[in-house]
């Protein structure tokens, strides 16, 4: 049995609010790099360079991302099609976590209720909402704050590249019963249609589609419920640092490396926690004005003094902060203090405020 929410599902967070993963300029730029383009040229104004490709942790600005998608546009003599040429190289694997998520769901209904909520961590700028309609599933995608000059290119690449990842979670794709598109006729339609596997309605007044709602409950072949739950959490993370709805990114790690149970997490386990690469973690700990040595020094201080003042000795303090010997931490609380953790212990009046 498919569960089906009342009423319309939407995305929690419009898409277009929030840092973005960089894969989705890497998949326009490397578009353009095949049609003799140059990554230069493709970056222009929007402060990002080529190396920031190559790395897979790096995020962009939605404002960035639309430049690079308008100077792809302009430098290209010929654009027909230009939509449904990036859609179909959004595959499911590009979206990480995410798209494993989705595919690790028992059943499709299921991979979308998974994704909807998420909406903000694809590339897409289209808001998708979705309904149930008898024996029919509904959805429909909100193009009320694309930018106008990129609307139709937009709404081509989006309803092309969520054919496409349906497409890979299921065999054959999925068989829509109607699509209405809020663009223009093209001069090849037949391509269109041999894509998308259905004649749209072209120049409608929304972008609608309809399709049966027992394909919901199509099983999903690489179901993995322990998996799934992984994804899950990873995207929960994700979306937490990209929309702000706990701390802030730097108060989530001063939290993290505060925790010394576990031992303290080197700057590249950190980075894998976060899901992004060390340099990206670097680069965001450097915008913010700071760096993980001093964040871990800032907390290692914190703690130090409060267990200090508890009675705990020197020697248990030091091995509970990670220091391999006394010797090393004594030094550092030292430098942080004016004063010795000895003191500090044995003289409450000389413990740092």
């Amino acid at each position: 049995m498919v569960s089906t929410p009342t009423g319309n599902e939407r995305a929690a967070k419009a898409p277009h609010d929030f840092p973005r993963s960089g894969t989705g300029v890497a998949v326009i730029v490397q578009l353009g790099l095949e049609r003799g383009l140059a990554v230069v040229d493709l970056l222009a104004d929007t402060s990002l360079r080529a190396d920031h490709l190559d790395d897979p942790g790096f995020t962009v600005t939605p404002t960035q991302e639309l430049t690079v998608l308008r100077n792809l546009r302009r430098l290209l003599p010929d654009r027909a099609g230009l939509g449904l040429d990036l859609g179909r190289r959004y595959r499911l694997t590009t979206f990480g976590p995410l798209g494993y998520g989705c595919l690790t769901s028992a059943t499709l209904g299921e991979a979308m209720l998974f994704a909807l909520p998420y909406v903000d961590l694809t590339f897409g700028f289209c808001i998708p909402e979705v309904g149930f309609d008898g024996d029919q599933v509904t959805f429909s995608v909100r193009d009320d704050s694309l930018p106008p000059d990129l609307r139709d290119l937009l709404l081509e690449r989006d309803i092309t590249a969520l054919l496409t990842f349906v497409g890979d979670l299921i065999p054959g794709g999925v068989l829509l019963t109607s699509l209405r598109l809020a663009i223009p006729r093209p001069d090849d339609s037949e391509r269109y249609i041999r894509i998308w596997g259905i004649e749209p309605e072209f120049g409608a007044s929304e972008t609608s589609g309809r399709l049966p709602m027992a394909i919901l409950g199509t099983p999903l072949p690489q179901a993995d419920a322990v998996m799934h739950e992984r994804c899950a959490n990873q995207c929960r993370t994700i979306a937490a640092l990209r929309r702000g709805e706990t701390h802030n990114f730097i108060e989530q790690v001063r939290e993290r490396l505060s925790t010394f149970d576990d031992g303290v997490p080197t700057i590249d386990e950190l980075a894998d926690e976060y899901h992004m690469s060390t340099r990206t973690l670097r680069r965001r700990l450097s915008t913010a004005g700071t760096s993980y040595r001093t964040l871990l020094s800032e907390v290692r201080k914190k703690t130090a003094v409060q267990l200090l003042s508890e009675g705990m000795q020197v020697g248990t303090v030091a091995h509970r902060l990670g220091y391999t010997d006394a010797a090393s931490f004594i030094r550092a609380y030292t430098t942080w203090t004016g004063t010795t953790p000895h003191r500090s212990r044995d003289s409450p009046a000389h413990v740092p405020l």
